[in-house]
């Protein structure tokens, strides 16, 4: 008569069994590989967000016939959200939208005379403060009204 084969599977324990679980949930969630916060991701976002400001910062420059500067504070934005997951530059853009405003509206040599440098950080509201020759943005959360509230604010200091 025949034989019977019998092949043996390897029975592998709860926690391998477990973990290959986890494993799989996590790869078909996305999440497997992703990588962890504060680590090569949030470095490329500084980089490219950096350099994404100043460029928009070259543009209010030819704009307002002026050379303006442009810096992202991280380490404000870094405390306040922890992972960079929004567009920081974005919302810092606000802040060269308006000075961009004023020189079309003809104030470009109190543009020119006043303002060299914008540093954008996060805050709890959107307030501008202009020190010597550093436009100082804070962004909140939400900067709906941000570009106004730059606005209002160098219209009446230059």
């Amino acid at each position: 008569m025949g034989s019977i084969v019998t092949i043996r599977q390897p029975i592998l324990s709860a926690a391998a069994r477990l973990a290959s679980c986890v494993f799989l949930v996590g790869f078909l969630a996305g999440t497997a590989f992703a990588e962890p916060s504060g680590t090569l991701l949030d470095e490329r976002v500084k980089r490219d967000q950096s350099r994404s400001f100043s460029n928009e910062a070259r543009y209010t420059s030819e704009v307002c016939d002026t050379t303006i500067t442009a810096s992202i504070h991280w380490e404000s934005f870094e405390a306040r959200d922890g992972n960079l997951t929004r567009s920081y530059d974005r919302d810092c853009d606000n802040a060269l939208s308006a000075i961009e405003r004023i020189c079309r509206e003809g104030k470009w040599e109190e543009v020119a005379a006043n303002i060299k440098r914008v540093r954008c950080g996060a805050g709890k509201e959107n307030r501008a403060v202009l020190e010597n020759g550093t436009l100082l943005f804070a962004v909140s959360r939400n900067p709906n009204e941000a570009h106004q509230k730059v606005y209002d604010y160098l219209n009446k200091k230059l």
